[in-house]
């Protein structure tokens, strides 16, 4: 944030205070911006509403709980996930087969038209794309699918690419149950001898 900030990050403790009946002095408000200065104001209010539909909104959040639900808010989870998946694209392309670390990514891309769709969006249509995967992403984060494909096929059957943690891909691609075009390439993701793995 900042110091332009002051005053709407005032604002928003002073409503949080009151909200919760107990009243913050001047010297509380600089404990918490001093804490959550680092982050944009946007972030700070969108944390702040979250906490206070959550389980835990009946009570004042102190500063880490803020910054906690900063870091791992939907919005900026989809945010990650958006950077993984546009630098899998340049990466890897529409050819290769590809698992992600985090299943979310396979369901939204999926839902999207899928990984060769989703490679060849034209440079026109980016700003849209990028939209509608962040939007469907947080709507994921928040109430999850019941399935997710095991991987994400590409035009070319062949190995399946592995993007971010190893670990993870295998619990993702373990958990997730392909649809029947997807069985129709020749890889196996069980053998892991044919798996290259892509960390981050």
């Amino acid at each position: 944030m900042f110091k332009q900030d002051l005053p709407r990050f005032g604002a928003l403790i002073t409503t949080l205070s009151k909200v919760h009946t107990k009243k913050f002095e001047p010297d509380v408000i600089e404990v918490y911006w001093n804490a959550l200065k680092d982050f944009s104001i946007d972030d700070v209010e969108r944390a702040v509403g979250y906490y206070t539909k959550g389980p835990r909104g009946m009570y004042i959040p102190k500063p880490a709980d803020i910054i906690a639900l900063i870091k791992c808010s939907p919005h900026n989870q989809a945010l990650k996930a958006w950077d993984k998946a546009l630098s899998a694209i340049h990466t890897h392309g529409q050819y290769s087969s590809v698992a992600f670390d985090d299943a979310l990514i396979h369901i939204v891309i999926k839902d999207m038209g899928g990984w060769r769709k989703f490679c060849l969006t034209p440079d026109d249509r980016m700003l849209f794309t990028t939209s509608n995967f962040l939007e469907r992403y947080r709507d994921y984060v928040t109430e999850r699918p019941i399935y997710h494909p095991k991987y994400l096929a590409g035009s070319m059957s062949g190995r399946v690419e592995f993007i971010g943690d190893k670990e993870k891909v295998m619990q993702v691609i373990e958990t997730g149950r392909n649809e029947p075009n997807l069985k129709q390439l020749s890889v196996d993701v069980n053998q892991i001898d044919t798996v290259k793995a892509v960390n981050e």
